[in-house]
Order: structure tokens, then C-alpha cells, then sequence
């Protein structure tokens, strides 16, 4: 989980506690644990779902 979250902090420019909400969210829409991380889709809609 930290390494993804990390790399959406880098990569977005997004704070901690947004990167972590939306790897919750992913998670949750997908059916795939915090631990599959690596594994999550990325889809297109994130930024227009506000994860910045």
C-alpha cells in the first residue's frame, strides 16, 4: 500500500491522504484487498472524481 501511495503523491502530485482514499475507493469498487495494490485498474476518472 505505501509504495502505491507513494507513487501517486510523485506521479499526481496528490497529498497522502487523498492517494490513500482513493486506493481505498479502487479497492472497494473492485473487490481487490489493499495488499493486491500493485494490481489496482487506473482509471481515467480520477482526477475528474476529485483525487488531487
Amino acid at each position: 500500500m505505501e509504495p502505491a501511495k507513494g507513487m501517486l503523491v510523485l506521479v499526481c502530485g496528490w497529498t497522502v491522504a487523498a492517494a490513500f482514499t482513493a486506493l481505498r475507493t479502487i479497492s472497494q469498487r473492485t473487490n481487490v484487498t489493499s495488499a493486491d495494490g500493485n494490481r489496482f485498474p487506473a482509471p481515467a476518472s480520477w482526477a475528474a472524481e476529485g483525487y488531487r
